[in-house]
Protein backbone atom coordinates (compact mmCIF):
# COMPACT_ATOMS: atom_id res chain seq x y z
CA UNK A 1 0.00 0.00 0.00
CA UNK A 2 2.45 2.43 0.98
CA UNK A 3 4.43 1.80 -2.29
CA UNK A 4 1.05 2.61 -4.58
CA UNK A 5 0.96 5.67 -2.35
CA UNK A 6 4.55 6.98 -3.13
CA UNK A 7 3.86 6.08 -7.20
CA UNK A 8 0.71 8.08 -6.88
CA UNK A 9 2.60 10.50 -5.18
CA UNK A 10 5.16 10.89 -7.57
CA UNK A 11 2.40 10.96 -10.05
CA UNK A 12 4.47 8.72 -12.92
CA UNK A 13 3.95 5.13 -13.12
CA UNK A 14 4.85 2.58 -15.41
CA UNK A 15 1.77 0.24 -17.16
CA UNK A 16 2.47 -3.13 -18.10
CA UNK A 17 0.12 -3.77 -20.97
CA UNK A 18 -0.48 -7.09 -21.30
CA UNK A 19 -1.51 -8.92 -24.59
CA UNK A 20 -2.60 -12.16 -24.17
CA UNK A 21 -5.92 -11.75 -26.24
CA UNK A 22 -7.62 -14.37 -27.58
CA UNK A 23 -6.99 -15.23 -30.95
CA UNK A 24 -10.67 -16.04 -32.05
CA UNK A 25 -11.60 -12.50 -31.14
CA UNK A 26 -8.70 -10.53 -31.74
CA UNK A 27 -8.07 -12.70 -35.80
CA UNK A 28 -9.48 -10.70 -38.51
CA UNK A 29 -10.66 -7.34 -36.41
CA UNK A 30 -7.94 -5.72 -35.50
CA UNK A 31 -5.13 -4.97 -37.89
CA UNK A 32 -2.03 -2.42 -38.56
CA UNK A 33 -3.36 0.88 -39.71
CA UNK A 34 -1.20 4.21 -40.58
CA UNK A 35 0.24 5.74 -37.40
CA UNK A 36 -1.07 8.33 -36.09
CA UNK A 37 0.33 11.34 -33.68
CA UNK A 38 -1.21 13.34 -30.89
CA UNK A 39 1.66 16.45 -29.72
CA UNK A 40 5.36 14.79 -30.37
CA UNK A 41 4.44 10.92 -29.31
CA UNK A 42 4.37 9.07 -32.31
CA UNK A 43 1.19 5.89 -32.03
CA UNK A 44 1.21 2.90 -33.90
CA UNK A 45 -0.25 -0.57 -33.56
CA UNK A 46 -1.42 -2.24 -30.92
CA UNK A 47 -2.26 0.81 -29.80
CA UNK A 48 -4.66 3.50 -31.50
CA UNK A 49 -6.23 7.18 -30.90
CA UNK A 50 -9.99 7.45 -30.48
CA UNK A 51 -10.24 9.64 -33.83
CA UNK A 52 -8.62 6.23 -36.02
CA UNK A 53 -11.18 3.89 -37.62
CA UNK A 54 -12.27 1.06 -35.03
CA UNK A 55 -10.39 -1.84 -36.77
CA UNK A 56 -7.11 -0.02 -36.22
CA UNK A 57 -5.30 -1.41 -32.67
CA UNK A 58 -6.33 -3.80 -30.34
CA UNK A 59 -9.99 -2.80 -27.46
CA UNK A 60 -8.88 -1.65 -24.68
CA UNK A 61 -5.76 0.24 -26.11
CA UNK A 62 -7.43 3.17 -27.18
CA UNK A 63 -5.68 6.43 -26.44
CA UNK A 64 -7.27 10.16 -26.89
CA UNK A 65 -5.66 13.09 -27.68
CA UNK A 66 -6.69 16.37 -25.78
CA UNK A 67 -4.97 19.37 -26.34
CA UNK A 68 -1.94 18.28 -28.05
CA UNK A 69 -1.47 15.76 -25.51
CA UNK A 70 -1.88 12.02 -25.19
CA UNK A 71 -4.42 10.36 -22.78
CA UNK A 72 -5.29 7.00 -21.83
CA UNK A 73 -8.57 6.60 -19.62
CA UNK A 74 -9.43 3.94 -16.91
CA UNK A 75 -12.00 3.34 -14.20
CA UNK A 76 -9.66 4.43 -12.58
CA UNK A 77 -9.10 7.80 -13.74
CA UNK A 78 -7.09 9.76 -16.34
CA UNK A 79 -3.79 9.20 -17.28
CA UNK A 80 -1.45 11.48 -19.74
CA UNK A 81 0.93 9.33 -21.39
CA UNK A 82 4.53 10.23 -21.43
CA UNK A 83 6.14 7.40 -23.49
CA UNK A 84 5.24 4.45 -25.42
CA UNK A 85 7.32 1.45 -25.57
CA UNK A 86 6.15 -1.26 -28.54
CA UNK A 87 9.07 -3.92 -27.87
CA UNK A 88 7.18 -4.36 -24.69
CA UNK A 89 3.90 -2.94 -25.31
CA UNK A 90 4.57 -0.66 -22.28
CA UNK A 91 3.17 3.18 -21.18
CA UNK A 92 4.75 5.16 -19.06
CA UNK A 93 2.07 7.33 -17.58
CA UNK A 94 1.44 10.57 -15.45
CA UNK A 95 -2.09 10.68 -13.27
CA UNK A 96 -3.81 13.46 -14.78
CA UNK A 97 -5.27 14.47 -11.29
CA UNK A 98 -1.82 15.62 -10.19
CA UNK A 99 -1.00 18.14 -13.10
CA UNK A 100 2.28 19.60 -12.47
CA UNK A 101 1.56 21.96 -14.66
CA UNK A 102 -0.38 23.80 -11.85
CA UNK A 103 1.91 23.20 -9.05
CA UNK A 104 4.08 25.14 -7.63
CA UNK A 105 6.97 25.35 -5.27
CA UNK A 106 10.17 26.22 -3.60
CA UNK A 107 12.82 24.96 -1.39
CA UNK A 108 14.87 27.14 0.70
CA UNK A 109 18.45 27.29 -0.36
CA UNK A 110 19.58 26.43 3.35
CA UNK A 111 17.12 23.52 3.91
CA UNK A 112 19.85 21.59 2.30
CA UNK A 113 22.91 19.96 4.33
CA UNK A 114 26.23 20.23 3.59
CA UNK A 115 28.96 17.88 4.21
CA UNK A 116 30.04 19.86 7.89
CA UNK A 117 26.59 19.23 9.14
CA UNK A 118 27.29 15.71 9.68
CA UNK A 119 29.16 14.56 12.85
CA UNK A 120 31.15 11.20 12.83
CA UNK A 121 30.67 9.24 16.09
Amino acid sequence: MLRTKLVGAMGVMTLAVSLFLDASVAQGQNKPCAPSSCGNLGISYRFRLSSDPMECGYPGYELVCENNRTTFLTQSGKFFVEEITYDGYTLRLMDASLDLHRIRFSIPRNSFLGKGDFENR
